[in-house]
């Protein structure tokens, strides 16, 4: 149970950070 929310938390900020990561790369 606490296993599943720590990944669902995770994948949210994961994808945030390969967005900005992505945006940089773009960017560069």
């Amino acid at each position: 149970q606490e296993r599943h929310l720590y990944s669902r938390k995770n994948f949210k900020l994961n994808r945030s950070t390969a967005l900005a990561e992505w945006r940089e790369l773009s960017a560069a």
